[in-house]
């Protein structure tokens, strides 16, 4: 994904972030006018279920672990209709 217009097309967000806490960041980015319409997927290294329903309580397009397949990622992808997703296959 690519940038349009100066936005990014998408956001990849970790939840695990040295000084503010990813759901924070999801918070803020789905709080602004001129953001809230990015696609945003989550992505944690140890996802937790209370977690995983907070980010998709506050906007997430998508949550997944960062110990996902390629085609699992590919497919999240995919039904965000983000062009060039099937490259990760």
């Amino acid at each position: 994904a690519g940038m349009s217009g100066g936005r990014p097309e998408l956001v990849v967000l970790d939840l695990n972030l040295p000084k503010m806490h990813g759901l924070d960041v999801l918070r803020t980015i789905k709080g602004d006018a001129r953001l809230k319409d990015i696609p945003v997927v989550v992505m944690s290294s140890q996802l937790r279920q209370e977690d995983a329903l907070q980010a998709r309580q506050l906007g997430a397009s998508a949550v997944l672990s960062k110990s996902a397949s390629p085609e699992a990622i590919s497919d999240a992808l995919g039904n965000l209709g983000i062009a060039g997703s099937g490259r990760l296959r």
